[in-house]
């Protein structure tokens, strides 16, 4: 599995409604990394992309293209979803795709990020 590739294709089927349904997953999202100590090395970011996600959906920020917008939600709801590309229940490897996606959109998204931390500042 290409992670890249992965969250691509996943994003280009995104519509709005789609990353207000990303939103959701949150909670669930917290307790993955919250009992997955593979993943809280995310945390941080998982927790600004969900921000980011919710400004953006209510039309408080828009400085980010919707591309962008849709391949966070993407990464977001692939790791939430426990049948994915290798199901969470496998050890080890369940959780490693995960980490592989997370780690690819937050390269793909650090400026998006860091300019979206930026605007919270001010």
């Amino acid at each position: 599995m290409n992670p890249e590739e992965e969250i691509k294709k996943r994003a280009e089927q995104m519509s709005k409604e789609d990353v207000g349904d990303a939103i959701k997953n949150e909670s669930k999202s917290d307790r993955m990394v919250k009992e997955n100590s593979f993943l809280r090395q995310y945390w941080k970011d998982i927790k600004t992309s969900y921000s980011l996600l919710k400004d953006w959906y209510m039309g408080h920020y828009t400085r980010i293209p919707f591309r962008m917008v849709a391949s966070i939600a993407a990464a977001l709801v692939y790791m939430a979803s426990p049948l994915d590309a290798v199901p969470d229940w496998i050890p080890f490897a369940g959780l490693l795709d995960d980490a592989l996606v997370l780690a690819a959109i937050f390269a793909m998204s650090r400026k998006d990020l860091d300019a979206y931390l930026a605007w919270r500042m001010r």
